[in-house]
């Protein structure tokens, strides 16, 4: 017997306004009722959009149906879409305001954290402490984690994700922002 099984799986994205949409300040993806939402920040998008997904979305969203979210939405420190972060050079403040509204609004929205931007805390440290000031003021008790690799590396980017990879509380690296 062969039964046939539909969804309404909504996905989204804010991007800006010019011809290219050169910034992505948010794509979502919910399959069920929204209400157990996960929020991951990245670096920055690549080509992912509502229609065309990449290796890390797609890992990102099978997390999320594997743990038992029913959303997710994903943020990043830098709007610009590129492929490469060296591509990010002379970029880095492109669409900066509003990307700090976006993940302030979905920050709230968020029932659980996630935080996959690399490994290299001093690269772009000026936009992690951003982030993680407002993950200090605004996380009302939300629990923030990353994954860490069997060398105690964190946070992983999710590009691939490693089996031996450990999602646990993030550690907050920065103090301020100067």
């Amino acid at each position: 017997m062969v039964i046939q099984v539909n969804r309404t799986i909504e996905v989204s994205a804010e991007f800006s306004n010019d011809t290219e949409q050169s910034l992505r300040f948010s794509l979502k993806k919910v399959w069920g009722n929204g209400e157990k939402k996960a929020l991951f920040i990245l670096l920055n998008p690549s080509k992912a959009d509502i229609v065309r997904m990449d290796n890390t979305f797609s890992n990102v969203v099978n997390y999320c149906v594997d743990a038992n979210f029913d959303a997710v939405t994903v943020v990043n420190l830098f709007p610009y879409r590129a492929t490469e972060p060296k591509d990010l050079v002379g970029k880095y403040d492109l669409g900066l305001s509003e990307n700090i509204k976006v993940f302030q609004r979905e920050l709230e929205l968020a029932n659980e954290v996630f935080i996959a931007w690399g490994t290299e805390h001093k690269k772009y440290s000026q936009a992690k402490k951003r982030f993680e000031s407002v993950l200090k003021e605004s996380a009302n008790g939300k629990r923030i984690s990353c994954w860490y690799d069997e060398k105690g590396n964190y946070p992983k980017h999710l590009r691939i994700l490693g089996k031996n990879w450990v999602n646990k509380d993030y550690q907050f690296v920065f103090e301020s922002v100067t």
